[in-house]
C-alpha cells in the first residue's frame, strides 16, 4: 500500500495485537509516520472504519464478481459529491456505466474548501447523534482514583491518562490495562472511621 500510494503522515488503527507489536513500532519509526490508535475496547471510536468494513463485507458476500463490486463502490459518489477514487487519485474511474470520455480527465477539486465543508458536516452530524442518544461527556478521572472496571468486573486504580482520546491506564489485579473512559466507574473510598483514626475500640 505504501509503495503504491506513498508513506502517510499518520496511520490510524484499532488496538489489534499486530499494531501494538514492537515490530510495528519499529516499522513506523523507520518509515517516518505516526501511529494513532482508537480508544481501546470501544469500537464506536473507530465507527467510520467499522461501518466501511461491514459495507464491503456485505456486498462482497452477495456479488458475483467481487472486483466489479469493489470498483463500483469506489466509483460511487459520497455525500460530498466525490467518489473514493476521486478523493484518492483526482479522477473518476471508468466503469461498466457508459460516460462521456472527457468526464474521465483528471482534475482536482478545491481540497481546502472540501476539508472545511467535511469538518462542518461531521460536527453537525456529531451534535445530532449526541442529541438523539442523549450522549454527554463523562467526568475526567485522576491518578490514584479508585474505579470499577465493568468489562473485567474487578476494581482498579487509575495510573494516568493514556495517549488515545478519553482513555486511561489502570492498575488492576490482571496488570496494567488500557481502557476507554466508558467502562470505568468511579468507586469513592469510604473515609476511615473515628475509631480507626484514634486507634480506639468503641465501647459496647
Amino acid at each position: 500500500m505504501f509503495a503504491r500510494h506513498g508513506i502517510p503522515t499518520e496511520v490510524m488503527s484499532d488496538n489489534g495485537p499486530q499494531y501494538s507489536a514492537e515490530y510495528f513500532k519499529k516499522f513506523a519509526k523507520e518509515w517516518g509516520f505516526s501511529h494513532t490508535t482508537s480508544s481501546p475496547r470501544y469500537p464506536q471510536a473507530n465507527g467510520e472504519t467499522e461501518r466501511a468494513a461491514r459495507t464491503v463485507k456485505d456486498f462482497l458476500s452477495k456479488a458475483a464478481d467481487p472486483y466489479l463490486a469493489l470498483m463500483e463502490y469506489r466509483a460511487t459518489p459520497l455525500a460530498n459529491g466525490y467518489s473514493h477514487a476521486e478523493l484518492l487519485m483526482g479522477r473518476k474511474l471508468r466503469t461498466t456505466v457508459p460516460v462521456i470520455p472527457s468526464v474521465l480527465n483528471p482534475g482536482w477539486m478545491d481540497l481546502n474548501r472540501l476539508k472545511e465543508e467535511e469538518k462542518v458536516s461531521r460536527e453537525k452530524q456529531g451534535k445530532q447523534l449526541n442529541k438523539r442518544h442523549r450522549a454527554y461527556d463523562l467526568p475526567q478521572l485522576h491518578p490514584g482514583e479508585s474505579v470499577w472496571i465493568s468489562d473485567t468486573r474487578e476494581k482498579g486504580t487509575v495510573i494516568m491518562s493514556a495517549e488515545t482520546p478519553r482513555s486511561y491506564l489502570v492498575d488492576s489485579p490482571k496488570g496494567i490495562l488500557h481502557r476507554n473512559r466508558s467502562p470505568l466507574v468511579p468507586t469513592p473510598v469510604a473515609p476511615p472511621s473515628v475509631a480507626a483514626i484514634s486507634g480506639c475500640i468503641p465501647a459496647s
